[in-house]
This record gives structure tokens, sequence and C-alpha cells, in this order.
């Protein structure tokens, strides 16, 4: 059979072709077949229990897994699309009998996502960012509060974009590589979704009018440790700016974005220099930019796994010493004393009305549920009772939050077992952990029903006890402005909230 020439993809969503083939992909289990990236694996392998050779594998070994097979066999699992219709959209091309993969398809919930590349040779400053486990992570962070204008700043191709069409009036899905735009806009209306306007331009330039109530952002840049890249070919790998200027330019010129009450939420790599807390310079970076901000940090790299990671990741290059760039970058952190680099996650929240608010945190270990709701909430109640005199704390009527569970370790004595040990644990939102509950902060907890004041439960509990109020107060309500602060208790007009675990100085624990 005769089949039409080698073509580059043609991103034609209203193509009947294109549109055939995803709802095929449909109806065999593609999308439903495990191989969604997760946080934790980006690139999942093909599930033992779909069986080999049948035309669910083939279909997953060619658009998931990007490898070549025979022509009969992807003929076959085409059901009643024919490889010469498939050949025609340049999604993939004939050579020697095998059908090589153009476009690898990710699946995500409902969606799917074409990601490669439109022009031949390829070339490394034209990669389009795929779906990655940063980009499901900031995913988890974003608040799905609805928004008249949302934007996707480095997107991709379009995954972000996707997820805010949900809960937006109009996205604006923005990259300064044309040809993830095209990605963008063609996953955008391959998915049926007519509210992303995606545009190319550098940073905010193409919507320098516009305001918005909810940004994302997922550089594709974090920090370069070589200072000099073009001389490398390896400038795609670095924002042109120097250590980490870069994201704290977004974030500093995003906060003027947004409209009052408006969230920005951004993966965020930042140095840390020697003999300086991480906080101290990032409390100096955000102040003063009209918004709260909450820095969530997940880990932190030293300058030599650092080094190491960046370049694993970097592309096949011709003519790229790796070596010499790994030497080059130690260098680099060296000489300006960077002992570590933080990532984690940044939220800014628009606020003129009053002074702002900086927070930091280490971020739970586990986050692989969404805790964006949790984030928003916190904002309120740090914001108006961080600062709250004890007074107006033990005038509240505190409710424990829905998601909150209490593990104790008990040891044996004698014939009975007595709690040695206690911490409370959230179940949903940020998953944090507080440790150390002794038995007296237990039941304060325990009878934190909304509708007695908190003074009134521990003047409730001292009589019962016979211990005077004003020590009990002493030594708890610091405990309760921390369980306040993560969301473990809740003020009774207050709804579902978030919570929180930290290092073992600190009543929070990992």
């Amino acid at each position: 059979m005769a089949y039409p020439a080698n073509l580059p993809p043609q991103l034609d969503p209203a193509s009947p072709v294109l549109r055939q083939l995803r709802s095929h992909l449909w109806e065999s289990g593609y999308f439903k077949a495990g191989i969604s990236a997760t946080v934790e694996n980006d690139t999942p392998a093909i599930p033992l229990e779909v069986p080999s050779g049948s035309p669910l594998h083939t279909l997953l070994r060619h658009f998931h897994g990007m490898e070549p097979v025979p022509t009969e066999l992807l003929q076959k699992a085409l059901g009643s699309l024919t490889l010469e219709q498939l050949l025609s959209t340049g999604f993939c091309r004939l050579a020697d009998s095998q059908v090589f993969p153009q476009i690898l398809l990710q699946p995500h919930a409902d969606y799917l996502f074409a990601v490669g590349q439109l022009t031949l040779p390829w070339r490394p400053e034209d990669v389009v960012m795929r779906i990655s486990s940063t980009s499901l992570e900031l995913a988890q962070l974003i608040n799905p509060r609805h928004a008249r204008n949302a934007l996707d700043l480095g997107t991709g191709c379009g995954f972000l974009a996707t997820l805010l069409s949900a809960h937006a009036d109009r996205v604006y899905a923005l990259d300064l590589n044309p040809t993830a735009v095209q990605f963008a806009n063609f996953n955008a209306r391959w998915n049926s979704l007519t509210n992303i306007t995606c545009l190319q331009g550098n940073l905010f330039e193409p919507v320098r009018e516009l305001r918005f109530d909810l940004i994302v952002c997922n550089p594709p840049f974090f920090i370069c440790p070589v200072p000099d890249s073009s001389a490398n070919r390896i400038l795609f790998q670095h924002s042109g700016q120097p250590g980490d200027s870069f994201c704290i330019q977004i974030a500093r010129t995003a906060s003027s974005f947004l409209e009052e009450g408006g969230f920005f939420h951004m993966m965020f790599s930042w140095i840390q220099t020697e003999g300086q807390d991480w906080r101290t310079r990032l409390a100096t970076t955000f102040s003063r930019i009209g918004c709260d901000a909450w820095c969530l940090r997940a880990y932190e790299d030293s300058p030599e796994d650092y080094v190491s990671s960046w370049c694993s990741e970097l592309p096949e290059v011709q003519d790229t010493n790796v070596d010499a760039l790994r030497s080059q970058g130690l260098a680099y952190f060296q000489e300006r004393k960077i002992a570590a680099i933080g990532t984690g996650f940044l939220t800014l929240r628009r606020c003129t009305s009053r002074p702002n608010h900086l927070w930091f945190d280490d971020a739970p270990e586990d986050r692989s549920e969404p805790y964006g709701s949790s984030i928003a909430a916190l904002f309120d109640l740090r914001a108006k009772f961080d600062d709250a005199p004890d007074e107006l704390l033990l005038q509240q009527k505190f409710a424990v939050s829905p998601d909150i569970a209490m593990i104790q370790k008990s040891g044996r004595k004698g014939r009975h077992w007595n709690v040695v040990a206690a911490e409370f644990c959230r179940n949903a939102g940020l998953k944090y952990t507080f440790s150390g509950v002794d038995p007296l902060l237990s039941e304060i907890v325990t009878r934190l029903d909304g509708r007695s004041s908190l003074r009134a439960i521990l003047a409730r509990i001292s009589r019962e006890r016979h211990l005077q109020p004003s020590r009990v107060i002493a030594t708890h309500l610091p405990h309760m402005r921390e369980l306040l602060r993560y969301g473990f208790i809740i003020p009774k007009s207050i709804g579902h909230v978030a919570s929180r675990s930290h290092n073992s100085a600190h009543p929070f624990s990992k």
C-alpha cells in the first residue's frame, strides 16, 4: 500500500482524523490506563495488567512510550481509523515498515495533551514543556475559586491553562516559545475548551493592559548554575538573569497584575547563602509589594546535588561538554557562597488595604491531594489572628477542623496501657502534624464545640482539675495559636481549612 509522504505534525483541532483519534483513545482505555503523570512519577510505565500485544498496549507503546511499532500492528490498534489517515496528520511517520511517533499524547483526567516538535531538525530552544511532576505539584496548590480572568504564564503544552478553564470565565495562556503556543492552542481546542486564549510573548507583555484574579506560573528556568550559557548552546536552559533573580522578578511583577484579593501561585527556587536563614532574604524580597506572601519550602539541595541534577536533565546538544558545565556550575555557587538551593511553592494574595503579612514554612511531605482551598482559608485565618491579642483569642468560639485525627502511642505499665505520646494530624488539605500533645491539650481541643468561648472552656477545665486558670492559659494559649495558624482548630464562623508539619525543634514535626 502506498502511504502519504512523511509530514510535520498538523495541529488542526478541527481535523476529523484527529477528532476520531482522540475518541478512539478514549474508548480504548488509553485515558484510564494508569499512565497519567503523577507528582511521584511523571513518566509512569505501561501497567502490567495491559496484555502485551493487545491494541491498547500498542497504542500505549506508540503514543505514550514513543516507540516505533510495525505498520500492521499499529493498524490493528487503530480500529476504524486507517494508518493512511493517521500518517496524513503528521503525528507519526513511516520508515522501513515501522511507524515512528512524532507526538507524545499525555492523558490527564478527561483531557488529552499533545506534546512534540513542529520543525526539523530538532532544536532544544523549541522544546515544549510536557505535564511534569512540577506541573502537577503546582496544580495541587491552585486556589479553585471562581476567577473572571486567569493567567497561565509559561504555559508549555497548556496543561495548567486547561485546569484553570474549569473555574475561570477567561484564561490567557502565555509563552515565549511560539511552538508551545501552537501546542497549547491546539490542546485547548482538541479538548473542546473555548475560553482559553493563547498568546506568544515575553512574560506579561501580551497582557500588559489586563488584571487577573488568578495567575499561575511554572517557570521553565529555575536557577542556572552557569553564568554564560550562550557559548555552551544551552540558552534555552538559562533565563539570562543571575541566580534566582528571574523567579523573583516574575513574582514581584505578578503582584502588580493581580486584582485586589487575587492569587498568584508559582513553583519557586531560591538561593540560600552561607550563614543566613533562608527566610530572611525572602522576607526582604517580598515586602512592600502590596501582597500577603506565603512560601512553602518543599526541599533544599546542596550545590553539588543541584548541579548534578541540572546537568543530568540537559537534552543532548551537540558540542556540549557536560563535565565542564558541572565544574563551572560548582565554581559559580562556591564563589557566591551559596550553601543550598531551596525549592517550593510561593503564593501571593493582593491586599493593599493594610500592612501585608509574610509567612515561611516547610511544606508537608504529603502533597498528593489538592490543597488550594486550604491555602486560601489559612490566608484569612492568619491575617486575622496572627497579631491578635490574647484576649481576642480567648473570646473566640472555636471548633475542631472536620478532618483532624489524633494518633496515640501507648506503653504498658503493669496491667494497663498508658498514653506516652500523642499527635494531631490532618487527613486532607495541607496534611501537617502537630506533635507533643499532652493530656490537657488533648482535652482542651476535644471540648472545642463552637458554642463556648476558649476562655470559658479553659476556666471549666481549670476548675475540674484544680489548676490555676492563669497558668493553664499561659501554658496552652501558645499551642492554641499554633493549632489555629495551621487550621487544626477554626473559629465557629469559618469552614474547612488547612494544616502543617515542621522540624523537631518546633511542636510540628514531620
